[in-house]
């Protein structure tokens, strides 16, 4: 199962699963669901078609058959089961390896996500150091987590932290865990002293404290993935292990079993031959099974938790960053700044002034001064921002940081912006040879991205890569800028999305919206250019908070820094 590995994420899982189970004798998960992009995903008792869909794919046929949570008395005492076979007896815990890192390997780092299907909802990051005191044979391990589910309709948002000190052979210390559901923190100490565990927890309402048996066989949150890559198992073998999960404040026991190498697809759709082991993990009567993928090396690669139909992988940095990032964008909500009276033919303004105030510093020092506005500061806390309606021929005004090189990464194809992608490059040969869009090349490009997204919706923060906006031909701002970025690159153009505020164009509720667009590098200045809308100018209410090239799996850095901004500043239109 996935909370046995060290991904720390997982005993937020194994907390709400087993405490759930604890209620009554039942053969299956009730009342847990996944919430993703804002929307409540139905509970999961058993793995759906998509679950069973993945096991297929995977070959892991027997888990298809075989209960996922079992609850029962004696489940390894040599009772018979269900099927009339006598189960097992129980074996004896495993013996670590002397050292399951060396110290050349330091700092060990790495980063995982956890996906409901295709939708990512949780991260991981994990780093192992010496010893902070420079104590030989003592490391630190820090891990953060987030994940996001959802319970009677209300979305959780859950963070967690744990650092232990333990010895290179897994034997721990000490033991920090702090946990973040909502506005409720819980914060939990242990350090083992003499053969005894001591826990203290705290919450807001009450604190508690135990004494738990600590025998020299019992390993802290990370000993499953410790065992692993100390010492890789070889198809066939059998290991049981004791955890500390650091939540519950209990012991569980774990079940390996390893089976045999066979092509396993991972986050890059590549099949690639990993070890499958069945993994099992039981508190008391409770037990939890999953599938989990190593190497040869003993990584632990890939997880799947049929029970809750969850996947994690391993990935780079960005990628998890990414899920982290979107969550966060999720949660700012003020990207609608109201205006004491409408603006008055803006269509017709060349220049618009900008009040911009911040609580604690110069506002000046966090907006840029380029493209087409200029940026001055006017006090300590306040700032001018004064923005140009551009136009495709307008020279760069008066005033405006004028940018005579371009960025390489904005020239360059990007995990975002797929100027490489078959789809991308074919849309933007079409858009080019079609005459009908119109006179230039950049307003034939533009205008076929108006043109080619056909479902405009509304603002969300969950943002579509251009590969992803050429199939699908939905999108808002965000993905028009993206796919307009992408196949202005694919024709040999520099390209970068813009984020800000514009104008909404109303009377009876005038504010500035948050908004998207593309800008293009021209000989000496950069043009903002927006294919979301159908004029071809941009007006001169079009205030940029940030501009990026998107250069990386994490478009939501930008989009983050963005909508931090919005949160924080303050604005007024001088007239």
């Amino acid at each position: 199962m996935s909370f046995i590995r060290n991904a720390v994420c997982r005993f937020v899982i194994l907390s709400l699963c087993l405490g759930l189970l604890g209620c009554g004798k039942t053969d299956s998960v009730e009342g847990i669901a996944i919430r993703s992009n804002g929307k409540s995903i139905a509970p999961i008792a058993r793995p759906n078609e998509a679950g069973k869909a993945v096991l297929d794919e995977l070959g892991v046929t027997e888990l298809q058959v075989k209960p996922t949570v079992v609850v029962g008395k004696n489940a390894n005492k040599g009772e018979k089961n269900a099927a009339g076979k006598s189960e097992e007896p129980e074996g004896a815990i495993y013996e670590r390896p002397p050292s399951w890192i060396t110290t050349n390997e330091l700092p060990y780092e790495f980063w995982e996500v956890q996906y409901f299907g295709n939708r990512p909802i949780g991260y991981l990051h994990q780093m192992v150091m010496s010893s902070p005191t420079g104590a030989a044979g003592i490391l630190r391990i820090d891990a953060d987590s987030f994940i996001r589910t959802s319970k009677d309709k209300k979305r959780i948002d859950q963070y967690l932290t744990v650092t232990s000190i333990e010895e290179t052979d897994g034997r721990m210390r000490t033991i920090e865990a702090r946990t973040k559901q909502g506005k409720v923190e819980t914060k939990t100490d242990g350090m083992v002293i003499l053969g005894i565990l001591r826990l203290k927890t705290e919450s807001p309402d009450k604190a508690t404290g135990v004494d738990i048996p600590w025998p020299k066989e019992c390993g802290g949150p990370f000993v499953v993935a410790q065992s692993l890559r100390g010492r890789p198992m070889r198809p066939g073998e059998t290991r049981r292990l004791l955890m500390l999960d650091p939540i519950l404040g209990q012991i569980v026991k774990i079940k390996l079993q390893s089976k045999d190498y066979m092509k396993t697809p991972l986050i890059d759709g590549i099949q690639y031959s990993l070890l499958e082991i069945s993994s099992e993990a039981s508190i008391g009567e409770r037990s939890l099974v999953s599938a989990l993928w190593t190497n040869m090396s003993g990584e632990i690669l890939k997880t799947y938790t049929s029970a809750l139909d969850i996947r994690s992988f391993r990935v780079e940095r960005s990628v998890a960053e990414s899920v982290r990032d979107a969550a966060a964008c999720e949660t700012l909500t003020k990207t609608k700044i109201k205006l004491k009276s409408p603006i008055e033919n803006l269509a017709s303004k060349e220049k618009l002034e900008f009040q911009i105030g911040h609580s604690e510093k110069d506002p000046s020092q966090m907006l840029p001064g380029r493209t087409n506005q200029s940026v001055k500061s006017t006090s300590a806390f306040t700032a001018k921002v004064a923005v140009f309606a551009m136009k495709e021929r307008s020279t760069l005004p008066l005033g405006v940081t004028p940018e005579l090189t371009s960025d390489p990464l904005c020239l360059k194809a990007s995990p975002f912006i797929q100027s490489d992608d078959d789809g991308v490059k074919k849309v933007a040969e079409k858009f080019f040879n079609d005459k009908t869009l119109g006179t230039s090349v950049l307003e034939r490009l533009r205008r076929g991205v108006y043109e080619w997204i056909k479902t405009k919706s509304e603002y969300a923060p969950a943002m579509a890569s251009a590969a992803e906006v050429v199939r699908d031909r939905a999108g808002d701002s965000t993905e028009h800028a993206a796919l307009l970025a992408a196949v202005v690159r694919a024709r040999g153009v520099p390209s970068r999305v813009a984020m800000g505020l514009v104008y909404n164009e109303s009377k009876s509720d005038p504010a500035l919206v948050f908004h998207a667009w593309t800008e293009v590098h021209l000989k000496d200045h950069w043009l903002s250019i927006d294919a979301s809308v159908e004029n071809p100018d941009t007006n001169a209410s079009y205030l940029k908070l940030v501009d990026s090239p998107l250069a990386d799996q994490n478009p939501y850095a930008a989009l983050l820094a963005t909508l931090n901004a919005i949160e924080q500043l303050e604005f007024s239109v001088v007239e």
